[in-house]
């Protein structure tokens, strides 16, 4: 698997590395989904950094899922390299679709954004 998935003191931390497949997007989707049915409330990081590449499919998948929308008490920050084109994809979808969540290129940062209230 190309997610790393840990509960830490007050959020999830997915660290992505490696190749994504479809199957790991779905892990991450329906690892959120239960987690936000639990609490609506919920604070994910998912970390980017050390992804080498995606499938398309799941990239769409993860777009489809976005474009459902999220509880708008949860907060989400992700943490990618400001490079690249999907660098982009993100960018657009977290600024446009995304009214909870943040994009970083600082994990420190992050963590921070994730703590205030």
């Amino acid at each position: 698997m190309a997610y790393k998935i840990e509960e830490k003191e007050g959020y999830f931390l997915y660290e992505a590395s490696g190749y994504i497949t479809v199957q790991d997007t779905k892990i991450l989707i329906d690892t959120s989904d239960k987690e936000m049915e639990k609490d609506p409330t919920a604070r994910f990081l998912v970390d980017y950094s050390a992804m080498t590449g995606y499938e398309q499919k799941g990239l769409k998948d993860a777009y489809d899922r976005i474009d459902e929308g999220f509880p708008s008490g949860v907060k989400i920050a992700l943490v990618y390299k400001k490079s690249g084109y999907l660098y982009y994809i993100i960018f657009f979808a977290v600024n446009t679709m995304m009214k909870n969540a943040k994009l970083f290129d600082d994990r420190d940062e992050a963590e921070e954004w994730l703590k205030e209230t």
